[in-house]
């Protein structure tokens, strides 16, 4: 297998190539966020960037090997696979599952029996592979955790006007848009005590107009208007109301105005105690 990496989520680790039988030993520190005292979150040493665009595009130059694939002969095929599989733009229904971890690699050996009836030629072959990797993982119980952007597992559930899909550098045109972020596997029984909904404008574009804020009343099955909605950190109250089953909070934003709004990224924050 050629140019081997694991895909977390957003991010790919290079693995490089593996022959049949060999065996990689390979160290990523990757530590959930734990309260402190004082309410903070205290981040670890390595933690993956908030999404921009597919998992696939997003990491090309790990994916590929190259940053420099429309020139060379080799990879720029593999680059127009990818863009097949996931294309940069347009992802209307992204879905992105951050608790899973899959192993992507090359190989120049066929997995199709294709060719030409009586004629000779000469053919060459790229097939992709996507392997889903066993991950086994715990995590202590009654410790006080927040839940941020990069242990929550989101999707689009429905949207009208936006043709860039995503929750970081999200472009919003006139229109609505809808998420639903459901936290990893281990941290679904929490009990969530308390919620902010982080929704932070493009850097310097701070000034421009708020979008509408909705969140999903789970019991009455409708969009509410959380408190006082702003730039920044909107703390929540009565937070189990937007909270449903797995502790899945989902988010509409609305713009009813006539200009876009940049938004750097839009997520829930949960805090709360592991059962």
């Amino acid at each position: 297998l050629e140019n081997a990496a694991i895909l977390i989520g957003s991010t790919a680790i290079p693995l490089g190539d593996l022959a049949p039988g060999s065996r990689i030993d390979q160290t990523e520190r990757a530590t959930a966020l734990q309260a402190s005292p004082g309410g903070q979150a205290i981040s670890g040493s390595f933690v993956p960037p908030p999404l921009s665009g597919s998992p696939l595009t997003a990491n090309l130059e790990t994916i590929l090997g190259s940053s420099d694939y429309y020139n060379d002969r080799e990879i720029y095929p593999r680059w127009q696979l990818l863009q097949a599989l996931a294309p940069e733009y347009g992802l209307n229904r992204l879905s992105v599952q951050l608790d899973t971890a899959t192993l992507i690699a090359w190989s120049d050996q066929p997995q199709l029996d294709l060719g030409l009836l009586n004629d000779d030629f000469e053919s060459s072959a790229t097939s992709l592979y996507f392997l889903e990797v066993p991950m086994t993982h715990g995590m202590a119980s009654g410790r006080e955790m927040i839940l941020s952007r990069p242990l929550l597992n989101w999707q689009v559930l429905d949207q009208n006007g936006v043709y860039d899909t995503r929750v970081s550098d999200l472009y919003l045109p006139p229109g609505w848009i809808e998420f639903e972020f459901v936290p990893w596997a281990d941290f679904q029984s929490m009990s969530v005590q308390n919620m902010v909904v982080v929704l932070q404008a493009q850097e310097g574009a701070s000034s421009q107009r708020l979008p509408q804020v909705r969140l999903w009343d789970w019991a009455e099955e409708t969009w509410r208007t959380p408190g006082d909605p702003t730039w920044g950190r909107i703390r929540i109250e009565d937070p189990l109301t937007y909270v449903g089953p797995d502790n899945a909070v989902r988010i509409r934003l609305n713009n009813v105005g006539p200009e876009g709004i940049d938004i750097r990224q839009v997520y829930p924050e949960l805090t709360g105690k592991l059962e």
